[in-house]
């Protein structure tokens, strides 16, 4: 019994040594040099294992589905995980995507928000993607999924017009922590997460439902059927 209080004291004290920092990184967005979503700032809180990727805004809106990643920075997991309209959660995991990310590391460096950065280049759907990483943090994040491999991302650019940059890092007091693993929700395959936010974010008006269409030139219109012409 004593040996078991002693494993758990460990264990815990272990736990709570790996999660003794996080961190919060605010990244604004630009397309052509122009701020773009003011209102809703990417955000990600960091910790030494894991990273929420969230918005400004994800707590005050009530547009449905309200969507956020979870990334383990350890396994390079992402859990995707959205909230419909009914507060239905559901969610997908990715196991592959981080570990298949292919890097040239470059000698460019830049400091930004008094951090020494690394530029590392990919190419992904032919879109070339910068972004600059720093290892001077304690921490794995980025505002997307993008290079966390690496380190702490503070800018990300798409093809030389659309870039995320942080505009702020900041360590959280303890009382202000938040969880950044995702809660118990129905895991989905990819495509039928996707078609389950589709599904959430439109309406379909079934117009054509209880009628037939006929492309004869011959038909003519009255009070039941209807002629339409270009």
């Amino acid at each position: 019994m004593k040996y078991t209080i002693l494993i758990l004291f460990f264990i815990t004290n272990w736990c709570y040594a790996q999660n003794k920092n996080q961190y919060q990184i605010t990244y604004s967005e630009k397309y052509n040099g122009e701020i773009i979503n003011a209102d809703k700032k990417i955000i990600a809180i960091a910790n030494e294992n894991s990273v929420l990727i969230t918005n400004s805004n994800y707590n005050k809106t009530q547009n449905y589905p309200k969507q956020q990643s979870f990334i383990n920075t350890a396994s390079h997991h992402i859990t995707t995980q959205a909230i419909l309209k009914n507060q239905k959660t559901i969610a997908s995991l990715d196991t592959l995507s981080i570990n298949n990310q292919k890097w040239q590391i470059t000698d460019e460096y830049a400091t930004i928000l008094g951090y020494k950065t690394r530029k590392a280049i990919t190419s992904i759907n032919s879109n070339t993607i910068h972004i600059w990483y720093t290892t001077a943090l304690p921490i794995k994040a980025a505002p997307n999924s993008q290079g966390i491999s690496l380190g702490t991302v503070l800018k990300y650019s798409r093809n030389n017009d659309y870039v995320i940059e942080a505009s702020e890092v900041k360590k959280i007091a303890k009382k202000e922590y938040v969880n950044t693993t995702p809660t118990e929700s129905k895991i989905l395959n990819g495509l039928d997460f996707q078609d389950a936010l589709m599904k959430a974010r439109f309406h379909t008006i079934p117009i054509f439902k209880d009628e037939i269409i006929s492309f004869n030139e011959k038909n003519s219109s009255n009070d039941t059927i209807l002629k339409f012409a270009n």
